[in-house]
């Protein structure tokens, strides 16, 4: 061994010696640092799967029609689980629940929260739904603010919908049939927003009462 090696193998030697304590210390931060992450990850996995369980068990109550378990798997999904679209979804559950028995204002309040959310899909069915909750109380002119402030270009035809609602409140027919056709046009063939299956004999019945007409064979 030359005496260069000598000479760098005693520096390592002196820094270890002389830096133990840090060099013990740092390996204890990124022990520290390791297992942490690994309980909170294994925490993280465990939250999402549980979130997940409830929010199978309200889809399968709805299938059965069943209300109570329903509501109860909503509520719980909302209480836990807040931070997950399956809150969101359990909200949009509920808001609808409130309609159905005429509580508008707990619908409006359910309806707000998932709004104030950031996912595209939910955030879009709640804003539509809440223009159509303010049409109801007669606030038109609320739902079209609210559709213009949360409008999203993915969804044309949700929110040219809610729009053409607000529009017939205010029997303005002209602006109504302006906004159902562009939600008639630009309804997906396929679409996986459960509200809107089977939705275009729907739309095509409030178009005739507004005088409009599609030509399908552009469609074909």
């Amino acid at each position: 061994m030359n005496k260069l090696n000598i000479a760098n193998e005693n520096r390592v030697v002196s820094f270890f010696q002389g830096n133990i304590k840090l060099v013990l210390y740092s390996i204890a931060i990124i022990a520290a640092v390791f297992f942490s992450y690994n309980f909170w990850q294994k925490r993280q996995n465990e939250y999402i799967n549980a979130s997940s369980y409830i929010y199978s068990q309200m889809l399968l109550a709805i299938n059965n029609a069943d209300a109570k378990a329903t509501h109860k798997a909503a509520q719980a999904l909302i209480k836990e689980y807040k931070n997950t679209v399956y809150a969101q979804i359990a909200a949009l559950q509920l808001a609808k629940e409130a309609v159905e028995v005429d509580e508008l204002d707990l619908a409006t309040v359910r309806l707000q929260w998932v709004v104030s959310q950031k996912n595209p899909i939910t955030k879009s069915i709640a804003a539509t739904r809440l223009a159509r909750v303010l049409v109801i109380n007669g606030e038109t002119e609320a739902a079209l603010n609210l559709i213009d402030k949360e409008y999203d270009k993915n969804y044309v035809f949700l929110f040219e919908e809610a729009r053409a609602m607000a529009f017939l409140a205010q029997d303005n027919k002209d602006a109504a049939r302006e906004a159902l056709l562009l939600a008639y046009k630009q309804m997906p063939e396929e679409n996986v927003l459960t509200e809107q299956k089977n939705k275009a004999p729907w739309l095509e019945l409030q178009m005739r009462d507004v005088g409009a007409f599609v030509d399908k064979s552009e469609n074909t």
